[in-house]
């Protein structure tokens, strides 16, 4: 029952980081009567980015000797199969990007990550190529295979779910919904490894930062 209950805990976090960087953003928008959509947004990323490096803290805390198994377990060859499964979600998540924006969809998620690169510097690349994917992959691979045994309903249900949230239940969730299929084949092929999948994330959202910076 203790560890049923520890399952849920990146979830909560996940969901309470959420929570409070909502209500901040609110208050701070009303304590100063801030009205500029731009402003309210690089306000927000700032605040999730702060909660997020609160939130990755006490998930190492907490996992610390899960983490730790999970590291000695990467050998080369894994992660040299990590790497090229990496590659290959790059490759298909740049294809559909590219291919949906040609639609003149907006990329509404990527935007304000792009801006709050733009005007917050380090703070948001170490975020979001570091913190962020840590802190989803605990979440949506982690959490989710642990709560629901089965490995199909586990890759269905926290990949739509991964996706949703990333794009507010647009089209673009495709995107997002593909690339948490591709995570969660990597988790369960590395023997729930959630570090793997974090290595792919990583890299994944690293070439989507450069291309930003570009």
């Amino acid at each position: 029952m203790k560890n049923e209950k520890k399952d849920f805990i990146p979830i909560l976090l996940y969901v309470a980081c959420f929570i409070i960087t909502l209500i901040f953003s609110i208050v701070m928008v009303r304590t100063k009567n801030i009205t500029d959509e731009s402003t309210i947004q690089n306000m927000s990323s700032f605040y999730s980015y702060v909660f997020y490096a609160i939130t990755f803290v006490i998930l190492v805390m907490i996992y610390r000797t899960r983490i730790k198994e999970d590291f000695k377990k990467l050998d080369k060859k894994k992660v040299k199969s990590i790497i090229i499964d990496a590659i290959i979600l790059i490759i298909i998540n740049f294809l559909l990007s590219t291919f949906i924006s040609m639609g003149q969809v907006k990329m509404e998620n990527q935007e304000i990550v792009a801006n709050s690169i733009f005007e917050g510097g380090l703070f948001p690349i170490v975020s979001v190529v570091l913190l962020v994917p840590f802190i989803e992959e605990m979440v949506f691979r982690y959490s989710f295979s642990t709560i629901i045994k089965s490995r199909k309903a586990f890759i269905i249900i926290s990949s739509i779910i991964f996706g949703l949230l990333h794009a507010d239940f647009s089209i673009v969730s495709i995107i997002y919904i593909v690339v948490g299929i591709l995570l969660s084949r990597i988790y369960l092929k590395n023997d729930n490894n959630v570090l793997s999948s974090t290595m792919a994330h990583v890299l994944n959202n690293l070439f989507s930062v450069v291309l930003m910076l570009l």
